[in-house]
């Protein structure tokens, strides 16, 4: 039902925004919802992962790392580089500004190289 609502609101949006500019241009929305939709039916025990499990609503580093190759496709038409190693992976993180979990003092969990290939594609 939430799924259904925000792919609602989001093509109201996009008619909206389309009705303003000019013909030559039209908007894009990056399917975010339906990404996570996609895991949610191909892969539940991931998809339980895509929530920061401090408030279980805003994304964690696993749900970041989709959303930013959800955004990433719909910007350049392709994917991001896919990270091949732990390493790689945790590099994505090292700027990052906060996280619930360790701003609670507890460690967050990111994305395995298994599950960013998943998410990636």
């Amino acid at each position: 039902e939430f799924q259904r609502r925000v792919k609602e609101g989001v093509q109201s949006y996009t008619e909206a925004l389309q009705s303003k500019l000019p013909p030559s241009i039209r908007p894009r929305m990056a399917p975010v919802g339906s990404a996570y939709l996609h895991v949610h039916e191909n892969n539940r025990e991931l998809w339980e992962t895509l929530f920061d499990p401090y408030d279980g609503f805003h994304p964690s580093p696993s749900g970041t790392f989709l959303q930013g190759c959800v955004l990433h496709c719909t910007m350049f038409g392709s994917p991001p580089p896919l990270p091949r190693t732990e390493m790689e992976i945790v590099s994505l993180w090292k700027d990052a500004r906060m996280m619930h979990n360790v701003k609670m003092g507890g460690n967050v969990p990111l994305p395995s190289v298994y599950d960013a290939k998943y998410l990636w594609e």
